[in-house]
């Protein structure tokens, strides 16, 4: 008897050739891979390396698709296309600089085989029981458990059906897992994975933390979180989520000028508007903002600080 197809793998891709291939060997080994019950859709953004060729290579495996755009999309409208690529119910959207540990796989099938209509799975680990942990909704997660990476793209496994319809109102803001991760899991239940399944290609944050990322798609993703107190969410627990999501500003903004952040009155001004009512906060992100870039990039070579 087949098994039933139930998890898409989707990977959006720019440029990284490197890493997509370690990404995509660390899949294809994985037994329960050559079954039917998972594919690997590949969504390449215009690249100008050599990620066609490389995905031409795995051309002989019926469950992996490739797709390329004929024009950069940019980050979020290409996650909206792997949505609309992928065939299966669960979608866990993988970067292409981050492998499946050789267990995973395996892991993340049976907990889909045994709830089937879980809304949301959250792929990472929480603390040190090693267990799973069972939530009724987003509410409760956040309540009960401080999770400061919510933005990495591959923590996030959804249930199709509880993938809004329109996508396009979270376009242009890099966040668009988040968005879509917020309103799926309003009122749905979750699972924690509390373990660890995946492995970082840790030479590759550098390349995208330029600037302007790490900078704008922060703020980004601090107006995501107050929109939620706004519209769904109990306002006491975003706020608290908030304030310490505000609390890594200063660590961020320091990555940016690592990053050479530019100097402009618009980022100044955007750091006022976003943080004046955090005072020490707003005290302190202007100090590291004057402080000139080359001074942060020369205490990092000397400290090797990460």
């Amino acid at each position: 008897m087949r098994n039933k197809p139930l998890l898409s793998i989707c990977i959006p891709t720019y440029n990284r050739e490197k890493e997509l291939k370690k990404s995509i060997q660390s899949i294809i080994k994985e037994d329960i891979f050559n079954t039917n019950v998972i594919e690997l859709v590949i969504s390449d953004n215009n690249s100008s390396d050599w990620t066609e060729k490389l995905c031409k290579t795995f051309s002989n495996y019926s469950n992996i698709k490739y797709n390329k755009n004929t024009k950069n999309l940019w980050f979020d409208k290409n996650i909206s296309t792997l949505i609309k690529l992928a065939k299966w119910n669960f979608l866990w959207f993988l970067s292409a600089d981050e492998y499946i540990k050789k267990w995973a796989l395996d892991f993340i099938i049976n907990i889909i085989k045994n709830n089937i209509d879980i809304a949301y799975i959250w792929v990472d680990k929480i603390n040190n029981t090693n267990k799973l942990i069972y939530l009724k909704n987003w509410n409760t997660l956040i309540k009960e458990y401080w999770i400061s990476w919510l933005w990495l793209i591959s923590r996030n496994i959804f249930n199709r059906k509880y993938i809004p319809s329109n996508l396009e109102e979270y376009y242009w803001n890099l966040w668009i897992h988040v968005s879509i991760m917020f309103k799926a899991i309003l009122n749905n239940s979750l699972i924690l994975t509390n373990k660890e399944l995946l492995k970082v290609d840790n030479s590759w944050i550098c390349h995208w933390a330029s600037w302007w990322k790490v900078f704008n798609t922060f703020i980004n993703l601090k107006k995501i979180i107050e929109n939620n107190i706004k519209i769904w969410y109990d306002r006491n627990i975003i706020k608290n989520y908030l304030n310490k999501f505000v609390n890594d500003f200063p660590k961020t903004l320091i990555s940016a000028k690592i990053n050479w952040l530019r100097y402009s009155i618009n980022n100044l001004k955007t750091i006022f508007i976003e943080f004046y009512k955090y005072p020490i906060i707003l005290i302190l992100s202007i100090i590291i903002y004057i402080i000139p870039n080359n001074l942060f990039i020369l205490i990092k070579k000397l400290t090797k600080w990460k």
